[in-house]
């Protein structure tokens, strides 16, 4: 009898989030996308016809890729770690059976990383045991007897839920006496102890920007040596894209001749289309990082190189050194797949995701960033902030436009008749924070986007943005995507790049704010709230020429009638607005200036 079968692998944050630079989350996305696809090509094989992934048999997009990209340079469809297919025979046989494929394809990445990592190892290390206890396969299946596709999905997803609460909680037999990782503080390191590393084990660290003081245990070790040192582009190098592209191009072309002179380490020009502008680290133009980039030259390039970077780039300008780290999730996609009745409608969805998957990528390094992550509706980006809030639109407009495309040319492919949307969120923070911060501020963001604490009515679908600057200080704002929050932002970071805007005056209307009662019933408050704020407003003075400045014209506008509270918090509102868009304005509003795609 045919059977619908789940299948998981996880867990998914412990693989994907810890991390402290830019290879450890690309590798760990990377590395869960191909063991999970390893599992599919399984199913597929053993004659299960696969749903999610929507991938026949034979498909080249189930072919293993060890690599950033294919052989033919474009990168691997990326492959959810939740897979739904349906077929027949014995399933507890076929899951054991796609569990062992799973371990072997791990081994694969763990022999090559421990082949990088050479003497930097600890001696009789098997990378091979951590992820034997390490890595939950689970699945679930319901019988299709009748009750139909929709029926038989809903009770397999119910029995996979119930069954992944119920942990394998698995005793760690770790060695005594070990430092434990740096990234998650759980297993041992594998790594040589400094003082211990010989001379090339010590190039190798550095290398792949291993200091002294980190550990790494197996998983963080094939994380972070899985692949080659050159392949990932650094958070700073994507931060100061646009900073770097506004520079003229001879000046490009001279620094890039100098490093090359110095032997400098080139990103590989393949990480992203616009990285073969200047394929170096961005840490460059730190003054207080620029000795740390130089490490690898020789002592006496180090200062040679340095002062003539400095040269190059003097009465340009540091740019600012913020970045956006973006992360978006599809609102109410569990809902919608659960009314999908049949497979074919089920695949459509699944190609649609898949589609959007590979679009992230592009849209992402149109905006001068690089994609981390696209699991369908969930991406992971890292973006210069002057092109984070198109790159949130494009995802936005992209996810619907495939999703659309999907239901079109024959029935509904969704019940409700509406398809699920995107809620984004952009966390900036300084370039040097922690990975970890920087991530935390893209999630915060994320579920400001949700709006979890908002009514029903007002929550997903939205832009959420959560700004923290290096003194401490932070500003969050939320906006629906119907009331154009993306647009609001840039029209308002204008004003205050023109000086139109007064960048003291938000600050002026909090202090309003704070000066008035919590809540009032009594009508006059309301007026009271208004007048302040208009007063206020109309005592700036306007620039030679200018006409003077109303409310309307700075997007706050407040009319009569909704109430004390409602005012106040459309003030509230503006001020968190105004706090954001002045980041925007400071790193440059709106899309960064790339006029086109770079060919790797």
């Amino acid at each position: 009898m045919a059977r619908v079968l789940v299948c998981s692998l996880g867990p998914v944050q412990d693989f994907i989030a810890a991390a402290r630079r830019t290879r450890d989350l690309w590798f760990g996305s990377h590395l869960l996308s191909e063991l999970s696809r390893s599992a599919a090509k399984h199913l597929a094989e053993a004659g299960w016809s696969l749903v999610f992934p929507a991938l026949e048999r034979g498909s080249g997009d189930l072919e293993p890729c060890d690599s950033m990209w294919r052989d033919s340079g474009a990168p691997p469809m990326p492959v959810s770690n939740h897979i739904v297919a349906i077929g027949e025979g014995d399933v507890d046989e076929l899951c054991e059976a796609a569990r062992a494929a799973v371990i072997r394809r791990w081994e694969r990445f763990a022999t090559r990383a421990a082949g990088n990592a050479g003497e930097l190892l600890t001696r009789d290390v098997d990378l091979n045991r951590a992820i034997d206890q390490f890595l939950e396969v689970v699945a679930a299946w319901a019988e299709l007897d009748g009750t139909g596709y929709r029926e038989a999905l809903r009770e397999a997803e119910l029995a996979l839920a119930a069954r992944k609460r119920l942990r394998d909680f698995s005793q760690w037999h770790g060695t005594a006496g070990l430092p434990k990782s740096t990234l998650d503080g759980f297993r041992e390191t594998v790594l040589a102890r400094p003082k211990d590393r010989s001379a090339r084990a010590a190039a190798i660290a550095k290398s792949y920007r291993i200091p002294a003081d980190e550990q790494l245990d197996a998983i963080g070790l094939v994380k972070r040596l899985g692949g080659q040192p050159d392949q990932f582009a650094p958070i700073s190098r994507i931060a100061f894209e646009p900073w770097l592209t506004a520079l003229p191009p001879d000046t490009l072309t001279e620094m890039g001749k100098l490093l090359r002179g110095a032997r400098a380490q080139e990103i590989d020009r393949r990480a992203a289309s616009w990285v073969s502008r200047f394929p170096f680290d961005g840490e460059l133009f730190l003054p207080d990082q620029r000795a740390r980039a130089l490490s690898d030259l020789p002592p006496e390039e180090r200062a040679r190189v340095a002062e003539q970077l400095a040269r190059l780039i003097r009465g340009r300008g540091s740019p600012e050194p913020y970045v956006a780290c973006l992360m978006a999730d599809g609102d109410k996609v569990g809902e919608a797949l659960s009314g999908i009745g049949t497979p074919e409608k089920h695949r459509a969805f699944s190609r649609a995701l898949a589609d959007f998957a590979m679009d992230a990528r592009r849209i992402a390094e149109r905006n001068g960033g690089n994609l981390v992550f696209s699991g369908g509706d969930d991406v992971l980006a890292f973006l210069p902030v002057a092109g984070a809030l198109q790159c949130a639109r494009e995802l936005r407009q992209g996810f619907a436009t495939y999703l659309t495309a999907a239901s079109a040319g024959g029935t509904p492919l969704f019940a409700s008749g509406q398809a699920p949307t995107l809620s984004v969120g952009i966390g900036i923070g300084h370039v040097l924070n922690p990975m970890g911060s920087l991530l935390e501020l893209g999630r915060r963001a994320r579920e400001l986007a949700k709006g979890a604490t908002e009514p029903q009515s007002d929550r997903r679908d939205a832009l959420g943005v959560v700004v923290e600057k290096r003194v401490g200080s932070e500003a969050a704002f939320r906006g629906r995507w119907h009331d154009d929050p993306a647009d609001r932002i840039e029209r308002v970071a204008e004003l205050l790049k023109s000086g139109r805007l007064p960048g003291g005056l938000p600050y002026e209307v909090r202090g309003i704010l704070a000066r008035l009662p919590r809540a009032a019933q009594a009508p006059v408050w309301q007026a009271i709230l208004i007048q302040e704020i208009r007063r206020t407003v109309a005592h700036k003075e306007p620039g030679a020429g200018d006409s003077a400045l109303t409310p309307a014209e700075i997007e706050l506008d407040l009319p009569h009638g909704p109430g004390f509270e409602a005012l106040k918090q459309r003030a509230a509102s503006w001020v968190d607005l105004c706090l954001c868009a002045q980041m925007f304005a400071r790193c440059g509003q709106g899309a960064p200036p790339v006029a086109q795609e770079v060919a790797s």
